[in-house]
């Protein structure tokens, strides 16, 4: 890793900035992403939950830390509304950050927005949204 790599990474490991994932009236990391990991683990996808990277320390929300996939369950702090209603959302710089580093050691994120989970409704449904997000070459 480059040392401006290493020196990010080791930033934003030790932050408590909102791109911890932390939820409004969530407790931690791992209460805010119960209801995600609970459906992928209905669906057969064994992973851990807020495991810490080796190689840059970040945590990871969900992850299979040997297939180097972290899903990423992405509450309100990791987004900004935009524009007029009906509103879009943009990610934060730091969450944006966090990502590029976690792309540069080697991981693959898939994003699960607050705004696309919320809506969801029963296990079917659910399962189905995160099947066809794991299957998806795009992180959004």
């Amino acid at each position: 890793m480059t040392t401006h790599l290493v020196a990010a990474c080791s930033l934003l490991a030790g932050s408590s900035l909102p791109h911890r994932g932390l939820l409004a009236g969530a407790s931690s990391v791992e209460a805010a992403a119960a209801p995600p990991a609970k459906a992928l683990m209905q669906i057969g996808w064994t992973h851990e939950v807020e495991y810490r990277t080796d190689d840059s320390g970040l945590l990871c929300d969900m992850a299979q830390p040997t297939t180097r996939i972290t899903v990423e369950f992405d509450g309100p702090v990791h987004f900004l509304k935009t524009g007029a209603p009906p509103h879009t959302w943009d990610i934060t710089g730091a969450t944006r950050l966090r990502q590029r580093l976690l792309l540069a050691t080697g991981w693959r994120i898939v994003v699960i927005p607050f705004f696309e989970w919320e809506p969801l409704e029963g296990m079917a449904e659910k399962g189905s949204y995160l099947r066809r997000k794991l299957a998806s070459d795009t992180m959004y």
